[in-house]
């Protein structure tokens, strides 16, 4: 899901206040954007089996959210949580 535009001011905002390195670690820039916020369900199996998702009503997932540089296209990952979006 895309972070609407005051969504990814405040995750950017949230970010300086945390004391994140704004240099771009690819290219060197300092120019980014919020992106998408992610919830990626937490996978249990044993080996050699399908692994079984469990559904995001038990809270069995990690929530994402993705800062981009809009030079070279770099991702950086932050939790959601954290961050304030979720």
């Amino acid at each position: 899901m895309s972070l609407s535009p005051e969504q990814s001011e405040n995750l950017l905002l949230w970010l300086d206040q945390q004391g994140v390195n704004p240099v771009c670690q690819s290219c060197g820039n300092n120019n980014w954007r919020g992106g998408e916020l992610l919830l990626l369900p937490i996978m249990f199996g044993q080996p050699n089996t399908p692994p079984t998702a469990v559904p995001i009503g038990s809270e069995a997932y990690i929530a994402y959210v993705t800062v981009v540089c809009n030079h070279c296209g770099f991702v950086k990952f932050y939790s959601a949580r954290n961050a304030g979006l979720i």
